[in-house]
């Protein structure tokens, strides 16, 4: 099995014109194709695995949906978290880097979403999964 990973460099809302055309030119089926979103309706530590849905207002999901045409591809959210209510703009709030207090939090993040990701790659996993994942619980 083969995999490859894309990390698209152009605005977040117009990720759906960088990955569909890679997925196309590389005989991609949408059921195989696993995105990675961060997710500002979710808190800090919160991972949630979805095999097909919707795009929750998400502006790069948003652009993936229009330019596959469906939503019938697996996504894993990653809660980041609203910034206070007016302390800043949304869109300057998701390019801030982490807190010193938060980095703990957001390595383990990131270590059980890799496991995640490996679970739904390579066991098929189909099913619905929310992690809440704290400084002190190990998660999956």
């Amino acid at each position: 099995m083969s995999i490859m990973l894309i990390k698209p460099l152009a605005y977040m809302n117009r990720s759906g014109e960088i990955i569909c055309p890679i997925a196309a030119r590389e005989k991609v089926e949408a059921s195989r194709v696993l995105i990675v979103v961060d997710d500002l309706d979710l808190p800090l530590g919160t991972v949630r695995f979805r095999p097909r849905g919707g795009t929750a207002g998400h502006r790069g999901m948003e652009s993936i949906v229009e330019n596959l045409g469906h939503g019938d591809f697996a996504r894993i959210r990653l809660g980041i978290g609203r910034p206070e209510e007016g302390s800043m703009a949304e869109s300057d709030y998701v390019l801030m880097p982490f807190t010193e207090n938060e980095l703990p939090l957001v390595q383990k993040v990131i270590d059980q979403t890799v496991r995640l990701a490996e679970k739904v790659v390579f066991e098929g996993i189909i099913d619905p999964i929310t992690l809440k994942i704290s400084e002190n619980k190990e998660g999956i």
